[in-house]
């Protein structure tokens, strides 16, 4: 596919069928997002590939207590929150498998004033972002 049509065509998707995703195709697109560019080239991501239903559904809960704590901590309708959480907790359980992007500070470069600690780790969450 041509690069820009296929920019302009990307789209967010929430829902999914049933079908699994071949290993191969799996392992294809994990190769490509570690091809992103990075802060010092130290590649800063980690991906967490999660496909058990057990290990989605323990994911969507924890991640859905955390939305419930914040949002109403912030004050929102309780019956807004608990559609919120469940939204959540469909999207994750009903993907196929999941592809978790986590950072790591560990290869990026140390500094002892706050600004330039802050400077690389919004470099790291860009380079993270990027591997998306």
């Amino acid at each position: 596919m041509d690069l820009l049509p296929s920019i302009e065509q990307r789209r967010s998707i929430r829902r999914y069928t049933e079908d699994q995703i071949p290993r191969e195709l799996l392992l294809t697109l994990l190769q490509a997002a570690s091809w992103a560019p990075s802060a010092h080239n130290r590649q800063p991501w980690r991906f967490v590939v999660v496909q058990g239903i057990g290990q989605k559904e323990e994911l969507a809960a924890a991640m859905g207590e955390r939305l419930r704590v914040d949002r109403l901590a912030a004050g929102d309708a309780p019956e807004d929150v608990e559609q919120d959480v469940e939204r959540s907790r469909q999207v994750l359980t009903g993907a196929p498998v999941l592809v978790l992007l986590c950072m790591s500070m560990a290869e990026m470069d140390k500094y002892s004033d706050a600004r330039r600690a802050h400077a690389e780790w919004t470099m790291a969450v860009q380079s993270v972002a990027l591997a998306a």
